[in-house]
């Protein structure tokens, strides 16, 4: 009972995301400063190297169109037909954003 306490204080989802994040934000800030000069679809299709199934996801897209989750997430839950691996990627960020990060933020 004491274990299934503890593990439930200190080991759950929400925690190994929390330290998942404050790694990754620590450890890789200078190069999500410099990913942040991406503003299109465009800038990222001309950015994304060894990855044609991103590249053609993202060629669905306006080339002046604001790059947001947002928008890919809109146009993700617009289509019909099985997820692709980008979709389903995109969905998952989307739905941790929403669950963890903006909780993470506050």
């Amino acid at each position: 009972a004491r274990a299934r306490t503890r593990a439930l204080a200190e080991h759950t989802y929400e925690h190994r995301m929390r330290t998942l994040l404050a790694t990754i934000l620590v450890h890789e800030q200078d190069r999500i400063a410099a990913a942040r000069g991406v503003r299109s679809f465009g800038d990222a299709r001309a950015q994304v190297h060894g990855s044609k199934p991103l590249a053609d996801f993202l060629a669905g897209f306006p080339e002046d169109a604001p790059l947001t989750l947002d928008a890919i997430v809109r146009d993700v839950v617009g289509r019909t037909g099985p997820l692709a691996d980008e979709e389903a990627i995109f969905l998952f960020l989307h739905q941790f954003q929403e669950l963890y990060l903006s909780e993470a933020l506050v």
